[in-house]
């Protein structure tokens, strides 16, 4: 699943290759899970692409002239793909898994592919927009993610440091990935009681978090052995070279040489070095 470094790359590539480029023509699969209101999503065409946005892992897409916003959630394997246009007039995406294509008028196009469809794309008002954001936690990547938000929800909090940290509605952004290395990091068993964190560790948390989140943000995020993400351009993302327990199960831990361990917290599969997080 993209989580916030993997939709930040998506973001700040779609800001490089597409501002200020006009929508002329928009089209659907009409395949995804979540169904898409084709007459809303016409509303953009022939309007300029102005500004993003992204909060946890939902990016949002501003159109001169327009006042709501193109909102994406990748779901489980959505991506985006920036290429030249081959001038099909076909109403259909040109590749396969492609659910929405925006084509701009210099004939090139960004693509929302999503092999697994629980994704979903469609258009919001700012009112929306301001709902949606204010029924998550705020960003782990922003300043309103620190310590005294942090000590503050976990205070007396019986559940495991991991499952908080990937509750979007406590903090956005963080999956799976980035929830076992920031703990590792931390030096912080996944499975402790959140409300048991001294402040100590809730400060190293907060650091390590942001830490982590802008290097894989620099490194254009995780590409597993799947090979299920790549950027826009179709590039891997860097940052796994860098994890330290994130599938590394039955290996050395890099800082003692302890093997790291894989249970499961929440049914998510969760990767920590018995010596190194207590």
């Amino acid at each position: 699943m993209p989580e916030l470094p993997e939709v930040e790359t998506f973001r700040l590539q779609t800001e490089s290759t597409c501002l200020g480029k006009t929508v002329v023509k928009i089209k659907t699969s009409g395949l995804m899970t979540c169904p898409t209101d084709n007459k809303m999503l016409a509303s953009v065409t022939n309007l300029k692409l102005t500004d993003t946005f992204r909060h946890g892992k939902y990016l949002f897409i501003e159109f001169d002239g327009n006042p709501k916003y193109l909102i994406f959630h990748f779901g489980m394997s959505g991506s985006f793909k920036f290429d030249k246009s081959q001038n099909s007039r076909s109403r259909k995406p040109a590749y396969k898994h492609c659910h929405i294509e925006l084509c701009f008028s210099d004939n090139t196009r960004l693509s929302f592919i999503d092999p697994r469809r629980f994704g979903s794309v469609g258009i919001i008002t700012p009112k929306a927009k301001e709902q949606l954001i204010s029924n998550l936690g705020p960003d782990a990547a922003s300043p309103k993610f620190n310590f005294e938000y942090l000590k503050e929800v976990t205070h007396r909090r019986s559940s495991p440091i991991k499952t908080l940290l990937l509750d979007q509605h406590l903090i956005a952004g963080l999956g799976n990935i980035y929830a076992n290395e920031i703990l590792f990091a931390s030096g912080i068993l996944p499975n402790r009681k959140a409300g048991s964190l001294s402040e100590a560790e809730l400060k190293r948390l907060v650091k390590d978090c942001k830490s982590i989140l802008k290097r894989a943000i620099l490194e254009r995020g995780s590409t597993l052995s799947d090979k299920g993400y790549s950027d826009i351009h179709g590039s891997k993302g860097s940052f796994q070279r860098l994890h330290n327990c994130y599938g590394l199960d039955g290996t050395a831990c890099k800082t003692c040489d302890e093997t790291i361990v894989k249970t499961l917290i929440g049914n998510r599969s969760t990767f920590y070095c018995p010596k190194c997080q207590i």
